[in-house]
């Protein structure tokens, strides 16, 4: 009869625990879950223009004639480029194209007006569509990491569609109009949007 009632007191604690188990499992999946929806970028109807930083700047794609006086050569492939005041150009001929850097091509300093982003614990500097990261003495093109959140692209983006939501696409980059955690219109580099619902 004592072995009855410590098998029963056993068997009783058994289930109290697996339940007590459980129930925390399921919590915490919830609130992974939870967690997890408020860290992703939700799309949003944005107000200010897609370009608002950079509205008095050449858009991408854009061909001029002279370059600015204080532009900085620099080579790559056999290919001519050219930076003046965070602007990239490209040589096309006699004339030149505004147009994204190579990753890996090293400034001395930022242009005014630049963005320091953050993403996954690593510092990021914005400007004019370009990310760049402190190495040494200067600051180095990168690719830019998903999930950054900027204030503008420059014009010469395009827009695409899909799944009834815009996104816009500049030099095969994506982006998303979001709102940030301060309440700010931001523009969040997601990977290609996909067709599949």
């Amino acid at each position: 009869m004592k072995y009855y009632y410590y098998f029963l007191l056993l068997t009783v604690a058994f289930f109290v625990a697996t339940n007590s188990y459980g129930q925390t499992r399921k919590n915490y999946s919830h609130k992974y879950e939870k967690q997890r929806k408020v860290k992703n970028s939700k799309w949003a109807r944005r107000n200010k223009s897609i370009y608002y930083n950079y509205a008095s700047l050449p858009r991408r794609g854009a061909v001029v004639t002279r370059l600015p006086n204080n532009a900085i050569a620099y080579n790559h492939n056999k290919i001519r480029y050219s930076y003046a005041s965070g602007i990239w150009y490209r040589s096309n001929g006699r004339n030149w194209v505004v147009a994204p850097p190579v990753y890996g091509f090293r400034v001395n300093s930022l242009p005014v007006g630049y963005q320091r982003i953050r993403v996954r614990n690593k510092a990021y500097y914005y400007y004019y569509g370009t990310y760049y990261q402190k190495k040494n003495d200067g600051y180095v093109v990168v690719e830019g990491p998903k999930d950054a959140e900027v204030n503008s692209i420059p014009k010469g983006y395009t827009t695409v569609t899909v799944n009834g939501e815009e996104f816009y696409e500049l030099n095969g980059e994506y982006y998303m109009a979001s709102v940030n955690e301060k309440g700010e219109e931001v523009l969040v580099l997601i990977p290609e949007p996909s067709y599949k619902s």
